[in-house]
Parts: C-alpha cells; sequence; structure tokens
C-alpha cells in the first residue's frame, strides 16, 4: 500500500495515520475477513503494492484503534478478558483466528460474554447493521471451536454486545428528534445469539466460499462475486413525477406500488426509475475497483456499453 499526502499534513499525523500494528496471525483468515468478501480479500492482496491512499482517509479507522487501545489499557478485573485472539484449525486445513475485544467470565452463573468495541456512526445504531450479527456470532462459533481445541476455557457463551462509541452524535439532535435517536453517545447494544446449528452453518458456508475463491484465484477463473450486501447497494427506487417537475411527488420501492398509486390520480404523471447505488464500489471503499472484473463489467453496462 503506498500513501499519498495530498492536504500536506505534517508529519507526526501522517506517521500516526499510517501505523498499522494489525495482525491475524497464523491463520488464512481472520474473521473479519471471513465475514466479508472473498473478491475484496484475495484483490488487496493481490495488488497490495499498487494501491493508494491519502493518508486524511485513514482518520476514522485510527480512531477506532485508539478507542480500542484505551478501553483495553483501562482493563482490570479477574473476570474480564481483554484483546485476546483465539485460533481454531477447520478439518479442510484452514486457520481462523479471531481477536475478540473483551470476555466478560461469570464463573458463578457459568456464563460468558463477548463484547466488540464499535467506533461508528448514528445511523449503524439508528439502522443496525447484519455485519454485526454475523461477526459476533462468528466469534461465538471460534470461541466454541477453540475451546474444544484446547480442552479448557471458558463458560458457554450466552450473551454478545456491541459497545458503540458514536462519533457523531450530537445532544441537540436528541432533543430535537428523539424517538429512535440513540439515548447517549456511548451504548451497549444486545445482539442475538444464533443457534450452534445456525453458526455451524454460517461459517462453514463462509469457509467454503473462501476457499473456492482461492482455488479459482490460483487456477486463474473468475472470482466469486461480491453480494449487494457486501456491494453495500442501495436497492432501486421508482419515482412518480409530475410533468416538468423536479422534485417527485412520492418514492416507491417498486414500479407496481408506483402505477398502482399512478391509476388513482388524474394528475399528468410518469414513472423515473432511479438506479440504486453500490456505494461500497462507486466509492471505492473496497480499494480495489479498478481491479474488479465485476465493477468494471457493472460500470460498462451503466455507461450502455454492456
Amino acid at each position: 500500500m503506498k500513501f499519498t499526502n495530498k492536504y500536506d499534513l505534517p508529519s507526526p499525523v501522517v506517521a500516526a495515520l499510517t501505523q498499522d500494528n494489525y495482525s491475524k496471525g497464523k491463520s488464512n483468515r481472520s474473521i473479519t475477513q471471513l465475514i466479508d468478501s472473498p473478491q475484496v480479500s484475495i484483490l488487496k492482496r493481490t495488488h497490495d503494492k499498487e494501491m493508494s491512499e491519502d493518508v486524511s482517509q485513514r482518520l476514522w479507522s485510527v480512531l477506532g484503534t485508539a478507542v480500542h487501545n484505551m478501553f483495553e489499557n483501562a482493563t482490570e478485573g479477574a473476570n474480564l478478558i481483554s484483546e485476546k485472539r483465539y485460533h481454531y484449525t477447520h478439518p479442510d486445513g484452514w486457520i481462523i483466528s479471531g481477536a475478540i475485544d473483551l470476555i466478560k467470565v461469570d464463573e458463578q452463573n457459568q456464563t460468558t460474554t463477548l463484547m466488540d468495541y464499535k467506533c461508528t456512526s448514528v445511523w449503524s445504531v439508528m439502522f443496525e447493521k447484519q455485519e454485526w450479527h454475523n461477526q459476533l456470532n462468528a466469534y461465538a462459533w471460534l470461541i466454541r471451536k477453540a475451546l474444544l481445541d484446547w480442552n479448557a476455557g471458558l463458560p458457554e457463551v450466552n450473551e454478545l454486545q456491541i459497545i458503540a462509541v458514536l462519533r457523531d452524535w450530537k445532544e441537540g439532535e436528541l432533543k430535537r428528534n428523539g424517538g429512535n435517536y440513540p439515548k447517549a453517545p456511548i451504548l451497549i447494544i444486545d445482539i442475538p445469539l444464533w443457534t450452534e446449528a445456525k453458526q455451524d452453518e454460517y461459517m462453514e458456508g463462509r469457509i467454503k466460499l473462501h476457499d473456492d475463491a482461492e482455488f479459482a484465484h490460483l487456477t486463474s477463473q473468475a472470482l466469486p462475486p461480491c453480494s449487494t450486501q457486501e456491494q453495500w447497494a442501495k436497492p432501486p427506487k421508482y419515482a412518480v413525477h409530475k410533468r416538468k417537475a423536479k422534485r417527485a411527488t412520492r418514492v416507491f420501492d417498486t414500479e407496481a406500488e408506483a402505477k398502482d398509486f399512478i391509476s388513482q390520480k388524474p394528475d399528468d404523471l410518469h414513472v423515473e426509475y432511479r438506479a440504486g447505488d453500490k456505494i461500497r464500489c462507486t466509492a471505492n471503499w473496497c480499494g480495489v475497483n479498478k481491479w474488479c472484473d465485476q465493477y468494471q463489467v457493472e460500470l460498462d453496462y451503466e455507461r450502455g456499453s454492456g
């Protein structure tokens, strides 16, 4: 990865924003990689030396790391385990690892709570991310499998939580909106614990998907495409407009709903299709869209050449 400094930030700021001490240890995939797109993982590894990022774009990820470090350094208590990395060797030979931010053990009640710190936005809490459910349940799976390997360790995991630090929380917005707006800048969010069968099914599927992608890469075949969820895709919309009006009268999720609305109105209305944006791709949040065949084909199609 190469870094640019287009805003001419001073060297201490650049150094702080570009240091990276992360390691997934001796493993084929970390949990965070495993629950994400295999295509993105392989393209990042393949084109690492060609990738470029401006240091200013790293602010929020570095802030998240700083929050993690702050909480880790303040952890005390025999019943708390902070930033411990676990490993599990799958029967297929893959080694899966995961560093869990905080584990709270209640030996008296024989319970274990897995917690993950998220330095995130208000929007992420108001419209909870499925990735959080996937990640925390993947950690629960890892703990269960790793401790079977070691024949030692913790009571059964029975609770999953996100500790969310909201970087854009505003008290004024709470007073104005109330309702679904988060009540404080730091919240604990309970994540549903899946059954062991559901965890196993999900993780076996993810391991196979990544394993198949590695085989495709080694044999010069097409990589499995990113899902719409992995592309952060917004669904298309159908806007009902009056003739020559710039603003839509109503916006619907389906064309049928839009046409039904028009049929009940005497006004001169028409339906305008609004394509859904694949935000991770178009904004290059993955960092590899220029090497992604899937994105380039979709881009050509949108330009009318597909």
